[in-house]
C-alpha cells in the first residue's frame, strides 16, 4: 500500500506540473497575437541614399606653371633649370562613384573618382593618376518635377586628391636631353554643376579646377611644377 501511495503521490505531482506548464503555454500563445499584431517600425536603411557610377570628360584649360627640374648623369656634375612653361589645354577623364543622401531639398553626398589628365607644351609633357575624395551638396529646388521621375539638382564639393601615378619630362636649352620620372604628389579641386536625374539615368554638367603640387624623380632626374587648371566635364551615370 505504501508503494502505491508513492506511485500516486509522483504522478499527481507530475500532473501538477503538466497544468502548470500548459496554462504558460496558454498564455504564450494568445499573447502572440497581440504581439503580431503590434506595429512594426519601418526600416528604411536601404532607401536613404540614392548611389551613382559614371564617366566624367571633358578638355582640360590652358594654364602657365614653372617647373624646376635637376639633371645629373653617373659621371656628371648636376645641371638645375627652371623655366615657365605654357601648358595648351589637354584632356581630363575619370570614373566617379558616390550618393546622395534622400531629403527634402538638401541632399548631403560623397563621391570617389580616378580621374586621369595630361598636358603637353613645346618642351613639357605631364599626366597624372588622381584619385579623390570629395564630400558634396546637393540642392533640387523643384520638387514638382519628382512626380515625373525627374529630379533637378545643382550641386557643390570640394576633393581632396592623392596622385596614385603618372609621369612628367621636360626639355630645356640647359639639359642636353629630356629629364623625366614618374610623378607623386596631391592638391585639391572644386567643384560645382547642374545633374538632371530621370529614373536611373543622371546626366551632368560641371565646372572643376583642379590644383596639384607634382614632384617627378627617376634615377638623376628630379624635378618639380604645379598643375592649376580648370575643365568642363560632362557625366552620365547609372543609379542603383
Amino acid at each position: 500500500m505504501k508503494a502505491v501511495a508513492r506511485h500516486l503521490a509522483m504522478i499527481a505531482i507530475w500532473l501538477s506540473a503538466a497544468t502548470v506548464a500548459q496554462a504558460e503555454m496558454d498564455t504564450d500563445v494568445v499573447a502572440t497575437p497581440t504581439q503580431a499584431t503590434a506595429p512594426r517600425p519601418a526600416t528604411t536603411a536601404g532607401m536613404a541614399a540614392d548611389s551613382y557610377l559614371g564617366l566624367f570628360t571633358g578638355p582640360g584649360g590652358s594654364f602657365e606653371t614653372t617647373v624646376s627640374a635637376t639633371s645629373q648623369c653617373f659621371f656628371c656634375v648636376p645641371i638645375s633649370a627652371s623655366h615657365p612653361v605654357q601648358f595648351e589645354g589637354g584632356n581630363m577623364a575619370g570614373v566617379r562613384g558616390g550618393f546622395w543622401k534622400r531629403g527634402d531639398r538638401l541632399q548631403p553626398g560623397m563621391s570617389m573618382e580616378f580621374l586621369h589628365g595630361s598636358h603637353t607644351s613645346s618642351n613639357a609633357d605631364v599626366s597624372y593618376d588622381v584619385f579623390t575624395v570629395s564630400p558634396m551638396l546637393r540642392l533640387t529646388p523643384f520638387s514638382s518635377l519628382a512626380q515625373h521621375g525627374v529630379t533637378l539638382g545643382l550641386y557643390a564639393g570640394v576633393s581632396l586628391c592623392l596622385v596614385a601615378g603618372g609621369s612628367a619630362s621636360v626639355t630645356f636649352p640647359e639639359f642636353s636631353r629630356s629629364v623625366s620620372g614618374r610623378v607623386k604628389g596631391n592638391g585639391t579641386a572644386v567643384m560645382a554643376g547642374i545633374s538632371v536625374d530621370y529614373r536611373r539615368l543622371s546626366l551632368q554638367l560641371e565646372k572643376r579646377s583642379l590644383s596639384l603640387d607634382l614632384d617627378f624623380e627617376d634615377l638623376g632626374d628630379n624635378g618639380s611644377l604645379e598643375v592649376s587648371t580648370g575643365q568642363t566635364a560632362v557625366g552620365i551615370a547609372l543609379k542603383f
